[in-house]
């Protein structure tokens, strides 16, 4: 299922307020020090710093601000008391009911679904 634009405009934004001070951080600490030298060496020097700071820190925390909002995140409903338990059969995609008890079945593609 692709994002919605609204959920990648939300992790662009928290990205941006995430890197932007990381950055400028950066480039205060090591302009300084490696004055004289060229541009491409400084940000050869910048950026796998840039990089480890996003991966490691940037973007988890991105998605634990985000992570409430997902559909995902949200916890599954009870079971219904009027249905009978669920009963996990057989291999995937070789499940069959028998009687009144529902099957769950595993589809790697959609995730478990129940069937009657």
């Amino acid at each position: 299922m692709m994002p919605s634009i609204a959920s990648r405009l939300r992790l662009a934004l928290l990205m941006f307020f995430g890197v932007y001070p990381v950055i400028t951080l950066y480039i205060y600490a090591l302009f300084p020090l490696t004055n004289g030298w060229q541009m491409w060496q400084r940000t050869l020097l910048l950026v796998p710093l840039m990089v480890l700071t996003m991966v490691f820190f940037v973007m988890p925390s991105s998605r634990l601000v985000s992570a409430p909002s997902s559909p995902a995140a949200s916890p599954p409903p009870p079971p219904d008391p009027d249905q009978p338990p669920l009963r996990r059969e057989g291999v995937a995609g070789n499940t069959h009911c028998s009687g009144a008890t529902r099957t769950m079945v595993e589809d790697p593609a959609r995730g478990f679904s129940v069937t009657a």
